[in-house]
């Protein structure tokens, strides 16, 4: 006999990802028009292919996510998998099974997107303990209060959450090589860890520390180049990591705008800034009247003190480093653009026009 259906209590909801960040008004409107459903074992949620506007999450029971790019998944009602959606991508990538009788809810897909942006920076995050020093959610918190992670989409985010996987990591351990290509964007979600660099004498410096919710290795992954650091583990610890390409997807293209010089020029007629992130060096050595030289390698000391009203285009040589400086900013919240193409783009486009 199927259990009647009920409303999905705000309890439950505290427990869920993007709903345990959301005010409390949120959390009552979710509540009052979502059920608690019920599937019996070997029935399909949903297939692989299908369309449709929900969000799926399993309150109970167990579910093999079949046909995916990554294999067969298993999910288990009330572990950490459990928190986010099956499945944030439409048409669907898989089919969920239920292996056994299963407890689920879904949720307009369009709804939760609705809401988020309106958060404001303004989440409820006393449910998570993110006062508690340590606790397994502040990373999340921090990720999620983030200037740059609020222009997201929030369907970018659900998936991001879903698609991180958790690594542990030993006292002095090295996460990334400075020189070694990179492969995975990184969050840090539990301990801390120090950021080296050395220079061509082959000396290291110590340039700062990561703690719960900060992020490093986006650079190698934005510009094509080698780690220009490394960064190595001051405690047992544990990183969220991200795919290259699931980096691009859900973070590099919706957070990197493009313009063309014309749109540019238009910019700084209306009070843009054009910023060139090469070296001092290639900078005297030619570029764009009235542009202003901050080396990439300098920019994120200098973002504080850049005006948060105005208006940024990076500009470098091809865009590999306009990309890297672009993303730093738009971290911090700024307005940023790159200038398509670079100056050697302008150059190409001067010779075919003749």
């Amino acid at each position: 006999m199927v259990p009647e259906k009920k409303l999905v209590g705000k309890d439950i909801l505290k427990m869920l990802v993007p709903f345990n960040m959301f005010p409390e008004h949120h959390l009552e409107e979710i509540s009052r028009t979502t059920f608690v459903e019920f599937l019996p074992a070997n029935s399909k949620l949903y297939k692989k292919g299908q369309k449709d506007k929900y969000n799926y999450y399993l309150l109970r029971g167990m579910i093999v996510l079949e046909g995916g790019d990554n294999g067969p998944q298993i999910i288990k009602g009330g572990t950490k998998e459990a928190r986010y959606p099956l499945s944030v991508n439409q048409p669907h990538t898989a089919t969920a099974v239920a292996k056994s009788d299963i407890a689920y809810m879904r949720v307009d897909a369009a709804k939760v997107e609705a809401m988020l942006p309106d958060q404001g920076g303004g989440y409820s995050v006393d449910e998570m303990g993110a006062g508690e020093e340590g606790g397994d959610d502040d990373w999340m918190t921090k990720v999620l209060q983030s200037k740059s992670f609020q222009k997201l989409p929030a369907t970018n985010i659900q998936a991001m959450f879903m698609r991180l996987q958790s690594t542990a990591a030993r006292k002095g351990e090295t996460i990334i090589k400075q020189g070694e290509p990179g492969e995975h964007y990184y969050i840090v979600s539990k301990g801390k860890c120090e950021v080296v660099v050395n220079d061509k004498t082959g000396q290291s410096r110590k340039v700062a520390e990561l703690g719960v919710g900060d992020s490093f290795g986006e650079e190698a992954l934005l510009s094509d180049a080698k780690r220009n650091a490394t960064v190595r583990m001051l405690e047992d610890g544990t990183m969220m990591r991200l795919s290259r390409a699931d980096f691009e997807e859900l973070l590099k293209q919706p957070l990197l705008k493009s313009v063309t010089l014309d749109e540019a020029k238009a910019m700084l007629k209306d009070g843009g800034i054009l910023i060139d992130v090469r070296l001092e060096s290639e900078y005297q050595g030619g570029s764009i009247r009235g542009s202003k030289n901050i080396p990439l390698y300098a920019l994120r000391k200098v973002a504080p003190k850049l005006s948060a009203d105005k208006k940024y285009i990076i500009c470098c040589d091809n865009g590999h480093r306009s990309r890297s400086g672009a993303f730093l900013l738009s971290e911090r919240g700024y307005e940023v653009y790159v200038l398509d193409g670079g100056l050697k783009g302008i150059e190409a486009n001067k010779a075919a026009s003749g």
